[in-house]
Formats: C-alpha cells, structure tokens, sequence
C-alpha cells in the first residue's frame, strides 16, 4: 500500500470544468481613461437583457488565475472587435483612451460625446473602414 504524500493535497479539478468556473466567475473589466489590459480570448458570449440590446462580452485569460469580462457595448470597441472578428485564441491589447467630444450636436445642440478604444489584436491594428453607403454615422449610439 502506497502513502499519501505529506503535506497540503490540493484537489485536481477537470481542466474543462476549472474553465467554465473561471469564466462564469469573470469579473468585468472597468477601465479608467490610459488604462490597458492584454489576454487571449477564451470565449465570446451574447448579453442579453430587457434594458439593453444584446452585445458580446469577450472573457479573456489575461495570464492571472481569475478570467476578465470585456463588455463590448460601446460602438467603437464593438466595432472593432467585429473588425477582426474575434475569436477565441486571439491575443489582444486594449487602450481605453476615455470619453472623447465628438464633432457632432445632441438635440439641445450639446456637443455629443463618444468612448474611444485602440484595439490590437494578434499584432496587428483594428482598423474599422468606414462605408460612406451604408453606415449612417447619424445612428450611432453614443
């Protein structure tokens, strides 16, 4: 008969399961303008609520035990995530470069503004091309 090792046992947990663990447990991330966070996309869900139209959230293994929420409601940062449609296994750099004054007017005539992200993924710059026929810059939420 073989002893038990000496000392604390830790339990081994299925890799799969420690996975769907750490991505329900993922906490979002809430930049303040400069901030930066850098991981591999792990998986993409779809939030839904009755308040919100449905958006992705990007869980992203940022290299520490716990998973990262990112949650992509801001058009910019949707935007280019649809950009280089993300997937899991992509390595991203994301710079939250705060809330920026736009050109445009609201209805009182206020100058509107907007949330402004730098997104690289797997090296490379997510440039969001802009189509002069479809895209209506005049519907894009704030």
């Amino acid at each position: 008969m073989v002893a038990p090792p000496k000392g604390k046992i830790e339990p081994q947990i299925d890799t799969a399961l420690e996975t769907k663990l750490r991505i329900r447990a993922a906490k979002a991330w809430r930049p303040d303008e400069g901030d930066m966070i850098t991981g591999r996309v792990v998986k993409l869900l779809l939030r839904q609520s009755e308040e919100f139209e449905p958006y992705p959230v990007v869980i992203l293994d940022t290299g520490d035990h716990a998973y990262t929420a990112l949650h992509a409601f801001h058009q910019i940062l949707f935007a280019q995530l649809k950009a280089v449609k993300a997937s899991p296994g992509d390595e991203f750099t994301i710079v939250y470069e705060g809330r920026q004054i736009s050109r445009k007017v609201d209805a009182k005539g206020e100058p509107r503004t907007y949330h402004s992200y730098i997104l690289v993924a797997n090296g490379e710059t997510a440039d969001v091309e802009f189509n002069w026929d479809s895209d209506d810059i005049d519907e894009l939420p704030a």
